[in-house]
């Protein structure tokens, strides 16, 4: 006697017996199981590229701009705005720490007691623009402004 297995492949009956070729209801599970990963990863790399605009560097100009548009009717540009103004200023002072620590350079040698916060990152924006080129400052990331800005205003002593 022979059978059908799933796969359509015709086999006698003592092979399907010996060798399995059949779907259990397990494998039929793992089936469903794996379309249903694959429909995830496809569905999260779908995501993946709507949100990578989302990761872009804020320049300049852009920020010149959100700063004339926020209105006391709509504070929540300008909060949105403050907290990646403060996130970039921390991360540089912290890189700035952890390439003293591990290496024994710095670049900003603030003084011990120097307080420095979101208003002083947001003056060190505007110290950074008149330290880079006409050409090139409107489309610079505020980023590398705040880090310019930080090793204008608190430069290191040359050994």
């Amino acid at each position: 006697m022979r059978y059908c297995t799933p796969r359509c492949t015709w086999v006698p009956a003592s092979l399907l017996l010996l060798e399995s070729h059949y779907f259990s209801p397990m494998d039929q599970m793992k089936t469903r199981q794996s379309r249903s990963i694959r429909i995830a990863c496809v569905a999260l790399a779908f995501a993946a590229g709507f949100c990578q605009q989302a990761s872009a560097d804020i320049t300049y100009s852009k920020y010149k701009e959100f700063v004339e548009k926020a209105t006391p009717s709509n504070p929540s540009v300008l909060r949105t705005l403050d907290m990646y103004i403060s996130g970039l200023g921390e991360g540089i002072m912290w890189q700035d720490t952890q390439t003293k620590l591990l290496y024994g350079v710095t670049t900003i040698c603030a003084p011990g007691q120097v307080g420095i916060g979101l208003d002083d990152y947001k003056a060190m924006i505007e110290v950074g623009a008149k330290h880079s080129s006409p050409r090139v400052v409107e489309e610079t990331p505020i980023g590398l402004l705040i880090s310019v800005g930080l090793m204008t205003t608190y430069p290191c002593k040359q050994k």
